[in-house]
């Protein structure tokens, strides 16, 4: 049941925010998204008295979006507050990386993925890299997409470079930890 309401959590919002946009326009679309968001995380705090990293900057974000929208005009102007979060996440990320610490371990932190945390932070070095090179590259999608692509064709690449490629990135950080710890079990 976790699982289905996490990609109810991934999807719901996507598929609702651009319904909205389509019928109603960017400013409707995007004060959804703030209500979906914000009642997810209600229920959230409803049920495990705490909330997400993750989701409070999710948050913040479509009302960063929403207002420098309604001020512009400019839909496009809907990435900016991902884009400059990602821009953050990759300094915070570089500086993880100059420390040795391990980057997966503070992304995953909301998840509570068990494989990970068995793993020694100075053992995550080739991880680190393949992270740092993800959010390098959904920085570059967003600037390209930006310039190029149309609000439509923009939105569906944002979004599967978001979290489903989030959790592909997971998921092949975790096989990457089994060889890991099976190889260091054989030795």
């Amino acid at each position: 049941m976790k699982r289905i309401v996490y990609i109810l959590n991934l999807v719901l919002p996507t598929i609702l925010f651009y319904w909205v946009y389509s019928k109603c326009g960017i400013i409707p679309a995007a004060c959804l998204s703030v209500l979906v968001s914000g009642i997810f995380q209600a229920v959230q705090f409803y049920k495990t008295r705490k909330i997400s990293n993750t989701a409070v900057l999710g948050l913040l974000g479509l009302i960063i979006a929403g207002i420098s929208i309604s001020f512009t005009g400019n839909e496009k102007y809907y990435y900016v507050p991902g884009l400059v979060k990602n821009m953050i996440t990759i300094g915070v990320l570089s500086v993880l990386l100059i420390q040795k610490k391990s980057v997966l371990h503070y992304l995953t932190k909301d998840f509570e993925i068990a494989a990970i945390e068995q793993i020694p932070q100075e053992n995550m070095r080739l991880l680190n890299v393949i992270w740092l090179l993800f959010f390098g590259c959904k920085i570059m999608v967003k600037i390209i997409g930006i310039i190029y692509l149309d609000f439509h064709k923009l939105y569906w690449l944002v979004f599967l470079m978001g979290d489903p490629a989030m959790v592909l990135m997971i998921v092949v950080s975790v096989i990457i930890i089994r060889f890991q710890l099976t190889g260091r079990r054989q030795c």
